[in-house]
């Protein structure tokens, strides 16, 4: 019995660490972004919202909460640090503060010159 009862305890406890885990870092993990920056980008808040955003950077780079969002031939991506690993999120799981400065970024084209 005290063997049923290890594996018991190892299967609950590897449980409990997949359900700690965000469900957008379990989404799509290893996925590649041609994105390499040698140091974090100077960022500009993104007006009526909490989130930052990198005019240099040649593609919709925001930061928000301590996350990194990248929005690169239709499909969204979200990271721990400015430079990766990128993980590629569905859009209904992005937070609302990213949606909206995306929406307010389409709609200002001159968006290279914030900074």
């Amino acid at each position: 019995m005290p063997g049923i009862t290890s594996r018991v305890m190892v299967l609950l406890g590897v449980s409990l660490c997949l359900a700690a885990t965000p469900t957008w870092a379990r989404e799509h993990v290893g996925l590649t972004v041609n994105l390499h920056l040698s140091a974090p980008p100077p960022m500009v808040m993104v007006p009526g919202t909490p989130v930052y955003m990198a005019p240099a950077v040649p593609y919709p780079y925001y930061v928000y909460n301590g996350h990194y969002y990248l929005f690169v031939n239709g499909h969204w991506y979200v990271a721990p640090s400015y430079n990766g690993p990128w993980i590629r999120i569905a859009v209904h799981r992005l937070p609302g503060p990213i949606r909206a400065a995306h929406v307010y970024h389409g709609r200002h084209r001159d968006w290279h010159r914030w900074h």
